[in-house]
């Protein structure tokens, strides 16, 4: 910082005006000779705080979301669904409408689901059906139960056909020498942790079906999770 007038006269009231001036160049105050300049610019008015919302405003607005147990109800909303396909299954109305097996139905209830949401009610018929899905929807609507369910009935539902058949029932999930299982349903996942998360899910849906679920997935010790997978 430099003074460009002023500084080098003896008499401080001979008169006159100073001005600092930064490195910039540009001029940051002036004022009478004998003043010394302030390096720090006067601050700006502070805009007045705002008040915190009161209860009964936040309240109010958690209200609107339709949150209930935690996650919001996306079947309180009209969310449009669009489906392509010739002759696709119409949409379900429930769980037991869809064709899940009772087993099946038993796990649902435990999980404490009620009915089932838009992706659900579209996915599972089509799924049950024998049909090729691909599906899109929000994140939270339940899209990993909208596969997961049907498939673990399928399966249920292909072992008891299998078995008032004579064909063993379920016998069909290991090699000819029946001590190494064999994957009857396979899903693939992008990430390790959408990977944990669907096999959380469908143990959920598998519990006391005879039907084991395994996960595998890198950064973890490859031979360790093929004798889990093996395992009985």
């Amino acid at each position: 910082m430099a003074a460009a007038s002023g500084w080098g006269e003896d008499d401080p009231a001979s008169g006159g005006e100073w001005t600092t001036v930064t490195r910039s160049g540009r001029s940051s105050h002036s004022g009478p000779v004998g003043c010394y300049p302030s390096a720090t610019a006067p601050a700006a008015p502070r805009s007045p705080a705002q008040a915190a919302p009161a209860a009964g405003g936040v309240i109010k607005g958690v209200a609107r979301l339709e949150i209930e147990d935690g996650s919001r109800r996306l079947d309180k909303y009209d969310i449009p669904v669009e489906v392509s396909g010739d002759g696709a299954p119409p949409p379900a109305d429930g769980f037991e409408e869809a064709g899940l097996v009772e087993a099946v139905l038993r796990n649902v209830a435990r999980c404490g689901y009620d009915n089932p949401t838009l992706v659900q009610r579209y996915s599972m018929p089509i799924v049950l059906s024998g049909r090729d899905l691909m599906a899109c929807a929000q994140t939270g609507s339940g899209k990993t139960a909208a596969f997961c369910l049907p498939v673990v009935s399928g399966l249920l539902a292909a072992e008891a056909d299998a078995a008032g058949r004579g064909g063993g029932g379920g016998r069909g999930d290991y090699d000819d020498y029946g001590r190494t299982r064999r994957p009857r349903a396979l899903v693939l996942a992008p990430t390790r942790e959408l990977a944990a998360q669907i096999h959380e899910e469908a143990k959920k849906f598998s519990h006391q079906t005879g039907i084991k679920v395994k996960v595998a997935y890198g950064g973890t010790p490859m031979i360790q999770q093929m004798r889990d997978i093996e395992r009985r």
